[in-house]
């Protein structure tokens, strides 16, 4: 496994992936119900999730983190605070941020990110992403959310501006990661896995 995480907390980082919008409108209970089972049951892995509601969903999943569910979830809007790479990671200024932060890259295959940022963490990152690609920001909050220690990852469209390739392939790369991933994706329903219907009846 890639070494990827220094010793200390990501309170800065953890704030902009774990903290939900509020949403006014109740998910069904059913679908909170089956949300909670699989939680409780799967292991490792990634599980393919399927639904026609993925706004529903997204909301469910939200639910269960202000309920206090250990998850962290993803959603197709990437969220950085206007500031550094560093920052947005909460990385302290050292060469083994730098380090750990280059596994990280590695892991979740953006391994041009010296060149792409001008070989430092002290890139800035503009209001509303400015100075990120769709794709770029899709991949990065995945990071962050490892570099947090993401234990149980919930992906509700999160990778939707990468191709379909490229989404199955950095699912087969966060399998081998000793993470559990829950992942819905609009892009694509190709995936060489088991699907999970969420919308039986």
């Amino acid at each position: 496994a890639l070494d990827m995480m220094p010793a200390r907390h990501f309170q800065l980082a953890r704030a902009l992936t774990e903290t939900p919008r509020v949403r006014s409108i109740a998910p069904p209970r059913r679908l909170m119900r089956e949300l909670q089972r699989l939680i409780a049951t799967h292991g490792r892995g990634v599980s393919i999730l399927h639904t026609q509601h993925p706004d529903r969903l997204l909301r469910a999943f939200e639910t269960l983190v202000r309920d206090g569910e250990p998850i962290t979830v993803l959603g197709p809007d990437a969220e950085f605070l206007p500031g550094t790479l560093r920052s947005n990671f909460a990385w302290d200024a050292s060469e083994v941020g730098d380090y750990h932060f280059g596994n990280l890259m590695e892991l979740v295959g953006f391994v041009h990110w010296r060149a792409r940022f001008g070989g430092s963490l002290d890139y800035q990152i503009g209001v509303n992403q400015a100075g990120l690609s769709s794709s770029e920001a899709a991949i990065l909050q995945v990071a962050r959310a490892l570099a947090q220690g993401a234990e149980t990852l919930v992906l509700v469209d999160a990778l939707a501006p990468l191709s379909a390739a490229r989404q199955e392939w950095l699912l087969d790369r966060l399998a081998g990661a000793r993470i559990r991933v829950f992942a819905y994706s609009s892009v694509s329903d190709l995936w060489g896995r088991d699907v999970i219907d969420l919308d039986g009846p």
